[in-house]
């Protein structure tokens, strides 16, 4: 398990993780060097400057016997007898019936993001009509199948990160907010802050945005302040309400106080960005970017769980990963059988045999969609899935176009 604790509980024998491309990229205060930590490394560390430190504790001080996956781990959680559920009734659409229209919604507000990043550009007046209608439209198709968005958005490669980050940490804003049971007022300004999240960014040099090696100083200011750029752009342009204002503002912010740009801690920080900052963590962790390399959802999600009680509220954090299962729509896994499929759904009795569309064979050639449900799959003769998931992989890694695989007939985004 990937944990994150304070520098000040780092412990000689403790192996600090190597996360390489696993942790976003302007963490502050973070120490990054993997390897065992030694006794006379502990002095060095604390008058770094760094305050927290990822550790692996399935090696070195804490490694216990019996260590279990991550996956597991997670099982356990989503399996808490309290965990809140999908409300069944309210998935009204199949996912497959559901995907071309997410694919126009999801189209959509990449177009809307991209005419907001140009018009902030340019110091043109912004719509905000024309945002609200781009969420509405995302939050009728998170209604109709919660999964179809967040499953598009991770089936393709799109060129500009920017705008689909801002895209996808919309749906995924709706979507968390929907779990919850959020009012559709609530849910509107949740998902515009979640679109309008990054327009400070809009300050920052691409250059620097998108460099793959280290940041000066003034550099990394210049990043760190695109919150309060993005509140300031967003004030003057008019229009937005004040929680969407202060979801911007706040979505660096950390439970234990160590965010930016204001330092806030706790209850200091609002619901909203709090939410967005799972979110906008989530998907920058399983998306490619110039200086890093995506993630699985299920590694993303099992590292955001050892960041619980420093970056985000534990309940909350716990909350996230309920709703968007072990293996979250548009994961693309392994069978044991050999198979390759993308998940459709989870169950929430059983969340490591989801619901699975399988689109490709061991040798990796297209075959007719098959919708399955992992859970209903008899066990073997000693109780055990027959048929499981053993690998959880970056779709981007393949070169074919999945949503087509899958059956449906897209028009290029």
């Amino acid at each position: 398990m990937i944990k994150k604790i304070p520098v000040s509980e780092l412990k000689a024998g403790m192996c600090v993780a190597d996360l390489d491309s696993t942790v976003w990229r302007h963490a502050p205060y973070l120490y990054t060097s993997p390897g065992f930590v030694r006794q006379e490394d502990l002095e060095r560390i604390r008058a770094s400057g760094c305050l927290e430190v990822f550790i692996d504790t399935a090696k070195g001080l804490e490694a216990e016997s019996g260590e279990i996956s991550d996956e597991e781990r997670l099982d356990r959680l989503l399996q808490d007898p309290g965990a809140r559920e999908w409300n069944a009734a309210g998935l009204r659409v199949p996912m497959h019936e559901e995907l071309p229209r997410a694919h126009r919604k999801y189209k959509a507000v990449l177009d809307c993001a991209r005419r907001i990043a140009e018009s902030l550009a340019a110091r043109r007046p912004l719509v905000p009509a024309e945002a609200e209608d781009a969420v509405e439209e995302v939050i009728d198709s998170v209604v109709r199948n919660p999964g179809a968005l967040l499953c598009l958005s991770k089936l393709h490669k799109y060129d500009r990160y920017a705008l689909t980050h801002s895209a996808n940490v919309c749906g995924l804003a709706v979507l968390f907010g929907m779990f919850l049971g959020l009012t559709r007022e609530r849910l509107l300004d949740l998902g515009l802050a979640g679109l309008l999240h990054d327009a400070g960014m809009v300050l920052v040099p691409q250059e620097v945005y998108s460099r793959r090696g280290p940041l000066s100083r003034d550099e990394m200011e210049l990043v760190r302040a695109h919150p309060a750029h993005g509140r300031r752009l967003l004030t003057e342009a008019g229009g937005f309400p004040q929680a969407v204002l202060r979801a911007v503002a706040e979505h660096h912010e950390q439970y234990n106080g160590l965010g930016y740009p204001q330092g806030l801690r706790g209850d200091q920080i609002s619901q909203a960005g709090r939410m967005l900052a799972l979110c906008d963590v989530f998907d920058a962790m399983t998306s490619d970017r110039s200086y890093m390399k995506a993630v699985a959802p299920s590694k993303a999600l099992a590292i955001m769980y050892g960041m619980r009680g420093q970056n985000f509220v534990p309940g909350e954090a716990d909350l996230f990963i309920k709703c968007l299962g072990i293996y979250p729509p548009g994961s693309l896994v392994r069978l044991n059988s050999g198979d390759l499929a993308v998940v459709y759904g989870s169950n929430p009795n059983k969340p490591l045999l989801p619901l699975v569309n399988v689109i490709l064979d061991r040798r990796l050639r297209p075959r007719e969609p098959r919708l399955l449900d992992l859970a209903a799959v008899p066990p073997d003769d000693q109780g055990r899935p027959r048929l499981k998931i053993i690998e959880c992989l970056n779709p981007l890694n393949y070169m074919f176009d999945l949503r087509r695989l899958l059956g449906v007939e897209l028009v290029p985004a």
